[in-house]
C-alpha cells in the first residue's frame, strides 16, 4: 500500500517542463501474487539548454501482508540526452522511524556508458519503508535533457530469520536432546 506521497520542485534555470506535481500521472505496477509492487512515475519532463530543475518524489510503502518483507528495489528510466545534457534520479529508501540509509539506488545519463536501472538489496527488511527520489535534469549549456518515464519496484518476501536466530535453535535442540538422553538413562 502506498501512501503519504510527497512532490517539491526546484527550477534552477531556465524554463524546463514537468516540475508541476498536476503533471505527473502515477500507475501502480507488479503483482501482489508475485510479491512484486510498484509504480510508474509518467511526466513530461524536458529540459533545454540553460534549463534545470531539481525533483523530490517522495512517498511510503507498506506491506499488505504482515508475514512478508520489503528486501530490495529497482529503479529504472527511460533518460535520453544529447551535447552537455544530463539526467539523474538518485532513490534512497529509510525506515519509519528512520535509522539511515538502508539502500540507496541511482540512475543516470551523465556517465558513459549510461545507467538506466539500478537494483539494490536493502540492508535490512522492512514491513514499511520511505522512499525519496532526488530527480534532478539538465540541458547543460548546449543539450537537452528528456525523461517520460520512472519505475520504482519493491520486492516482498517471507522474513529469514538472523543468522543468530538459527544458532539460537540449534543450540537448544542440542540441549534438549542432551537433557532428553539423561533423563532416558536415569
Amino acid at each position: 500500500m502506498f501512501s503519504n506521497f510527497r512532490f517539491q520542485s526546484t527550477i534552477l534555470s531556465g524554463t524546463p517542463t514537468g516540475t508541476n506535481a498536476n503533471g505527473i500521472i502515477v500507475v501502480g505496477v507488479g503483482s501482489l501474487a508475485l510479491n512484486n509492487i510498484g509504480l510508474n512515475f509518467i511526466g513530461g519532463w524536458a529540459a533545454l539548454a540553460g534549463d534545470t530543475a531539481d525533483l523530490n518524489i517522495g512517498y511510503d510503502v507498506t506491506v499488505t501482508n504482515p508475514a512478508y518483507k520489503i528486501d530490495d528495489i529497482l529503479l529504472t528510466f527511460n533518460g535520453h540526452t544529447t551535447g552537455t545534457g544530463f539526467t539523474d534520479v538518485t532513490e534512497q529508501v529509510t525506515a519509519i522511524p528512520s535509522t539511515g540509509v538502508l539502500g540507496q539506488a541511482s540512475v543516470d545519463t551523465t556517465n558513459i556508458p549510461t545507467s538506466l536501472s539500478s537494483h539494490v538489496v536493502l540492508t535490512s527488511q522492512l514491513t514499511t519503508a520511505r522512499i525519496n527520489k532526488d530527480f534532478f535534469y539538465s540541458g547543460g549549456q548546449n543539450g537537452t535533457a528528456v525523461v517520460s518515464l520512472i519505475t520504482q519496484q519493491l520486492s516482498q518476501s517471507t522474513s529469514v530469520p538472523e543468522p543468530g536466530t538459527y544458532g539460537m535453535l540449534a543450540g537448544s535442540g542440542i540441549g534438549g536432546l542432551l537433557l532428553l538422553r539423561r533423563r532416558t538413562k536415569a
